[in-house]
């Protein structure tokens, strides 16, 4: 149990800053963890963080005021699903990669328009 503290703590000093963008503050990642991992004994605490990066995304599609403030978010959120893949696997990175180049390409041609 002390390493997935040690995992969360993790979550919350490196990502906390990212996550409060999207309305998800220190104290709710430390609160929904408790529900999450009763919901989710069987998983891993760094599928928390995959749990979290959804939830963003989710805020994302609530609230994003212009096509384009919704891309430069979803850029944003790509950026650290990418970085979430490399460091602990079992999915795709290139196709989240090819996500990622899609969704820049589309922001360019939104910017110039």
């Amino acid at each position: 149990m002390q390493e997935d503290d040690l995992i969360l703590e993790s979550i919350i000093t490196n990502q906390g800053d990212f996550f409060r963008k999207f309305n998800i503050s220190k104290e709710d990642i430390i609160e929904q963890y408790a529900d999450w991992k009763q919901k989710n004994n069987d998983k891993p605490v760094s599928e928390y963080q995959l749990h979290l990066l959804c939830k963003a995304g989710l805020y994302i599609a609530k609230t994003a005021n212009s096509e384009e403030e919704g891309l430069e978010w979803k850029i944003e959120l790509g950026e650290k699903i990418v970085d979430y893949c490399k460091v602990f696997g079992g999915f795709d990175i290139k196709f989240h990669e090819k996500i990622l180049r899609f969704d820049k390409s589309l922001l360019q041609k939104l910017k110039a328009s």
